[in-house]
Parts: structure tokens; sequence; C-alpha cells
């Protein structure tokens, strides 16, 4: 995508990101901004997305969080609405939820096509990093 050098502390920060949530990310940011140091693309793009697909997932948590409570209230629909909530959150794994093991299928990948230098493409959320990106 964008053509440069991509430093193992790029990297590693960029897998930090996504461990943490864009954490580390935007701490980065605030050091670079104190110390006046230039972010690569590839450094931006990683922790743009990790904030907000962190963002992402926990504003459509809520939302679905608030449909399941009010569809449960509803007579018929309720008994259909219980048995996705508990096809989707019962445990599956080691207590990990199908919702939960799918999600960290997804940060694995990104986590490595952040450490192997590529960038990780999310089909909606990149789209609309990368279009940010292009602004600057």
């Amino acid at each position: 995508m964008f053509n440069e050098n991509i430093k193992m502390s790029d990297k590693l920060i960029s897998v930090f990101s996504y461990m943490t949530g864009g954490f580390v990310g935007i701490i980065w940011q605030i050091y670079c901004a104190v110390t006046k140091k230039h972010m690569t693309k590839f450094l931006l793009f990683n922790i743009y997305q990790a904030v907000f697909l962190s963002l992402l997932i926990y504003m459509s948590y809520l939302l679905l969080m608030m449909v399941y409570h009010l569809l449960v209230m509803i007579p018929f629909i309720n008994v259909l609405v219980n048995s996705l909530y508990f096809a989707l959150f019962s445990p599956i794994l080691y207590k990990w939820s199908l919702i939960e093991l799918v999600l960290l299928i997804v940060y694995i990948y990104l986590m490595a096509f952040s450490f192997i230098g590529r960038y990780a493409i999310l089909p909606w959320v990149s789209n609309i990093i990368l279009y940010q990106l292009k602004r600057f």
C-alpha cells in the first residue's frame, strides 16, 4: 500500500496496540508528539485500526445488549431471542463463547500480520482507516 521501511519497533508497537485495545498506540502517539518523532503510515494504520476496532466492538456489544433486553420483554419472541443469546454467548471452549473465539481469531490475524510487517485488512474497518490516512 504505502512504500516505506518498517522497523521492528513499529511492528512491536502495532502488536501491543492490538493486544491492549489501542492503549499502547495512544501512549506512543503522545510520546511521538512530545518528542516530535515521525510515525510511519504502517504504525498509524495499525494504531487507528486497533482503537477503532475496540470501540466498534464495545459499541456493538452495548447495542446488542440493549436490543436483547428490549426483545426479551415481547412474549413470543423471547424464546427465539434467548436461544440465540444462548448459542452465541454460552461457553464452548474453556469458558470462551462463540463470539469471543471469533474475536480472538480476528485479533490473532491482526497481530500476526502486523508482526510480519504487512497491512492486516478487515473489510469495512480498514477502508475507513485507509481513507483517513490518505488525507495526510
